[in-house]
């Protein structure tokens, strides 16, 4: 007996392929072509920096460093500074992972709480002063922490930066634009392109995934932006 073509979506892979194709492609210039973002258009309202995982475990050390992640490190910390300068509450969410953490089982052991892993990079703590609020999942609107903060601060804008594009801050940024929706509150979640990645490993391509993320975020009423001008 013949082995059956394999099928996804009731369609064979050089079928999907072709079908795609062009959605790919249409896809790649919506995101590589995101416009900027002026500053000023952000300043009447209360505007909030939240640096997402830039932490030695994803950017220097241990075994989910990234090269990805280390290549934006000093851009984000250029980027804090300038919000810093501007008098924008910052926060930065950290994974703080207990020895045993149930995470293990997907990913090796990362940012234990309390090791250099766990904390944020030199550069990004030279460069402004931030709340730190530790997370124990990819989510960190599960912390009842940030939303918290988020109330304090009465943001209304909020910027996200870091890592990885398709985990922390995909969960993020959908998860803040969910939080304002059910509390009946308009809100802006600003994900620049140029300072967020992810990382490479096998099946995992990082600007193909990526790339599906930011679409993700889009389609949730994330404003997916190249970058943000000061």
């Amino acid at each position: 007996m013949s082995k059956k073509a394999s099928e996804f979506f009731g369609m064979k892979k050089k079928e999907f392929i072709k079908e795609t194709r062009p959605v790919l492609e249409a896809l790649f210039d919506q995101i590589a072509d995101a416009p900027s973002v002026s500053f000023g258009e952000l300043e009447d309202k209360n505007t909030v920096l939240l640096i997402v995982d830039m932490v030695n475990g994803f950017v220097k050390e241990g075994a989910l460093a990234s090269a990805n992640v280390l290549a934006i490190n000093e851009p984000v910390a250029a980027f804090a500074k300038a919000c810093a300068e501007k008098n924008i509450p910052i926060a930065a969410l950290c994974d703080a992972h207990d020895e045993n953490s149930p995470e293990f089982e997907s990913y090796p052991p990362h940012c234990v709480a309390g090791t250099v892993e766990s904390d944020v990079t030199d550069e990004i703590k030279q460069a402004c002063e931030f709340k730190r609020i530790e997370k124990g999942s990819v989510n960190g609107m599960l912390e009842p922490e940030l939303s918290q903060w988020l109330a304090q601060t009465k943001a209304e804008n909020i910027i996200i930066v870091g890592d990885c594009t398709d985990l922390c801050i995909l969960q993020l940024a959908n998860s803040v634009k969910a939080w304002f929706n059910r509390i009946n509150r308009t809100c802006r979640v600003i994900v620049p392109t140029q300072l967020v990645s992810t990382y490479e490993l096998g099946t995992h391509n990082a600007a193909l995934t990526s790339l599906m993320a930011l679409y993700n975020m889009s389609l949730n009423g994330v404003d997916v932006r190249s970058k943000i001008e000061f």
